[in-house]
């Protein structure tokens, strides 16, 4: 089959060198799917007919373990838990949440531990912020700008000044209608 020639180099160029477990990176059916395929030699179709996946779908995750082994990784501790140099790519985020990521120059984990998330930063809206902070505790880091609730105590701070200032101004408006009112009246009963 023409589908499964083109994802052959994948059984040549890992057959000779198997992984004693899969790395954390890897999702469990992923990690089924290629194991099946490079090491046991079984075709798409089989893989597609026991998992219930389209052809499609089963080229897809063995494409896509095999783009996660590309990723440079720089210690063998990044295989088993995500470290300060493990890549972004190791991230429990989404493909858009890795994007952005790169995209403001984070390239590892170290490097968005050391983004300064206090204030806005393109790319990186409030759900894509909090995902990240969520997938770096769920890793077990904690960010610095979690450490301190700073950022969050100074929005807060602003919006109740903001909130005076608009009920200050509708109350002298009222202050003034009533006033206005007043000397109506004083105007009528004298009159």
């Amino acid at each position: 089959m023409a589908t499964e020639a083109s994802l052959k180099r994948l059984r040549d160029k890992y057959s000779s060198a198997r992984p004693l477990e899969r790395p954390f990176f890897i999702g469990e059916r992923s990690w089924a799917m290629f194991t099946a395929y490079v090491y046991e030699d079984r075709t798409i179709q089989e893989l597609a007919d026991s998992s219930g996946l389209s052809l499609s779908r089963v080229r897809q995750m063995l494409r896509g373990v095999d783009a996660q082994f590309a990723v440079p990784r720089k210690t063998g501790l990044e295989w088993t838990s995500l470290t300060l140099q493990s890549p972004v790519e190791d991230l429990d985020v989404s493909v858009r949440a890795r994007n952005a990521l790169h995209h403001i120059g984070c390239n590892s984990v170290q490097d968005v531990l050391r983004l300064d998330m206090s204030g806005p930063l393109r790319r990186l809206g409030n759900a894509t912020r909090a995902e990240v902070l969520a997938a770096l505790q769920n890793a077990g880091f904690r960010h610095p700008s979690l450490a301190s609730p700073a950022p969050e105590i100074a929005t807060v701070t602003r919006s109740l000044e903001r909130m005076h200032a608009r009920i200050d101004g509708a109350l002298k408006t009222v202050a003034k209608e009533v006033s206005l009112l007043q000397d109506r009246l004083r105007k009528w009963q004298e009159g």
